[in-house]
């Protein structure tokens, strides 16, 4: 039974869809092939639309036009989201906030600071009460009845839905209208919400629908469960309070003008004017037309043949293509069993090392940029290569073995013959140390400067010519 309050929001509807089907645009009602152009309709928004547009809105192309005049606009998205730049994503918050209505209905995964997060699917469930005829994708979801504004809906039928999570900003706040089932798949979707209404301040203030099955406002989808008294209770909600005059409908990114520029409500012979029949009362011919229209989409097979995603159906080159690709990854996996069985190719195992945290990395780090042990070694050898002329390790012990024994050199000298003090002996036997057995203790950079004065002021005693003794005859 249809009641009197709804009668124009079902004829808005009615009217549509008699005229696409009497009139050119027919339903693929017992069709084995559907004509691209005829299938296009039922991926469309016209009904959506044309419900908007029937309760006194008019449509505008810019969206700067509905920011502007948020208490008097409705913006509705749908489809893939729109090109809009990050400002205007964020400018629609602002609207909201600022008494306008949005109704954002997207399919692909999407972010919006603020609204809240959609996740991809198809969403499916294995139950087979929560199945719509037999599909896995195709979800049957139960509203909250106690859901204010939204009376009259009993059953939405969803088709490859995904899954919406409200921000946590706290600007809105959000009442589930629809939420998928318990046992839905993936299991982050489950008892998610598919369709919600999120509401800011007084009752007169901004409102924001969101639904995470754009083609549950599609044409054909419309016809399905309750999903017709849906779309009308969110164009009631839309456009509450009767402020709103100016409507932006952005469908797949695209702006689209009024539906009446799109479709032609003409019939294709029209009747002569005097056989034309006598007009009926509007309330008795509404709810006939509703009648033919459902008996005529409940003989139709609609959602066989033209759901609203990609066909399921898989093309036979896709299969052969498959296995070439399996047959290509059985001769790879081959080719290198043959190469490792023959020796040809070895593997190569690295040696496992000490995992260390990032603390541990950190210090070794800072303590090899403090130590100037290496650094000290460098100048070692240099300079005892340069005091024995040989590189030979062994060359530098002996030296540091006559040095320590004072057997060659007594009086404390070098080989030149220069004298060395005592502080200047020790000296040089601490640098032969580090040049032949490196610096094990950790030196600062203080003491490599002292170290490097050192070997400098030795280096000028072994440059330099000692004075020769002359002798009285």
């Amino acid at each position: 039974m249809l009641s009197i309050q709804n009668c124009r929001s079902i004829a808005t509807l009615c009217t549509l869809l008699a005229c696409s089907v009497l009139f050119g645009t027919k339903l693929p009602a017992q069709e084995t092939t559907i004509d691209r152009n005829q299938s296009a309709w039922h991926f469309g928004y016209d009904l959506l639309q044309m419900l908007l547009e029937e309760r006194g809105l008019r449509v505008v192309d810019e969206v700067d036009e509905a920011f502007f005049a948020a208490k008097s606009s409705v913006i509705v998205i749908t489809g893939s989201p729109p090109a809009l730049s990050s400002n205007d994503w964020g400018r629609l918050v602002g609207f909201v906030l600022d008494g306008g209505t949005l109704l954002l209905a997207l399919d692909n995964s999407f972010t919006l600071p603020g609204i809240g997060r959609f996740s991809k699917g198809p969403v499916t469930t294995l139950n087979p009460s929560d199945q719509y005829q037999g599909f896995v994708d195709c979800l049957r979801v139960f509203p909250n009845p106690e859901t204010q504004g939204f009376s009259g809906v009993s059953e939405i039928v969803t088709n490859r839905p995904g899954w919406f999570v409200p921000d946590t900003v706290g600007w809105l706040e959000w009442d589930v209208l629809a939420s998928l089932p318990i046992d839905s798949r993936p299991v982050g979707s489950r008892k998610s919400a598919v369709l919600a209404v999120g509401r800011w301040g007084a009752k007169d203030a901004g409102l924001a629908i969101v639904s995470a099955d754009a083609g549950l406002f599609s044409n054909g989808m419309l016809w399905h469960g309750d999903n017709a008294i849906a779309a009308i209770r969110m164009s009631e909600l839309l456009c509450r309070g009767g402020t709103k005059t100016q409507l932006v409908f952005l469908a797949d990114g695209q702006a689209m003008d009024s539906y009446r520029n799109r479709i032609d409500m003409t019939p294709a012979a029209e009747e002569s004017a005097d056989n034309r029949p006598e007009p009926e009362p509007e309330l008795r011919k509404a709810l006939r037309l509703a009648n033919a229209i459902a008996k005529e989409v409940a003989e139709s097979n609609v959602l066989n043949e033209a759901l609203r995603q990609r066909p399921r159906g898989i093309q036979p080159s896709r299969y052969f293509r498959a296995f070439l690709y399996f047959v290509a990854v059985l001769i790879l996996l081959l080719i290198i069993w043959l190469l490792l069985a023959s020796g040809a190719l070895q593997a190569v195992f690295l040696a496992p090392r000490k995992m260390r945290s990032a603390y541990e990395m950190r210090e070794h780090a800072s303590g090899l940029a403090d130590d100037f042990r290496n650094s000290a070694g460098y100048l070692a050898r240099d300079f005892c290569w340069e005091l024995t002329g040989s590189k030979q390790t062994a060359d530098w012990q002996k030296l540091l073995a006559e040095l320590l024994s004072n057997v060659r050199l007594p009086n404390g000298s070098l080989p030149n013959g220069s004298q060395l003090s005592k502080l200047e002996q020790q000296e040089l036997v601490r640098i032969i140390d580090i040049a032949c057995r490196g610096c094990h203790a950790r030196m600062t950079s203080h003491e490599f400067q002292l170290l490097g004065k050192s070997i400098s002021i030795l280096r000028g005693k072994h440059r330099t010519q000692p004075p020769v003794a002359v002798g009285c005859s």
